[in-house]
């Protein structure tokens, strides 16, 4: 086993460790969020405003929806004007060579 071969084959190793770790951080952190999240819905101190969000996560949804039209009656307006306006040029082009 030469010199090069033996470092990389320990990259190898350090890496996976390095990734092993990574892995169990994750599991603890989650654990803890997960952990922090059971207590507070069965705590009873925290009340969902659930009116005050369904109103909010409706006018988005509505103003979004109202601009992704919008967006797309824009695009097939310039669309349709960038398809008449090469079918002027092309009709004007065939007259000029007759």
């Amino acid at each position: 086993m030469t010199l090069i071969d033996f470092i990389s084959f320990s990259a190898y190793y350090i890496f996976n460790g390095l990734l092993s770790i990574l892995l169990v951080l994750h599991v603890i952190w989650t654990y803890f969020i997960l952990k922090i999240i059971y207590k507070a819905m069965y705590s009873g101190k925290v009340r969902v405003l659930s009116h005050y969000c369904t109103s909010i996560v409706q006018a988005f949804f509505i103003e979004f929806l109202v601009t992704f039209v919008i967006q797309i009656l824009l695009i097939q307006k310039e669309w349709q004007d960038e398809r008449s306006n090469s079918s002027e040029r092309s009709s004007s082009g065939t007259s000029e060579d007759n």
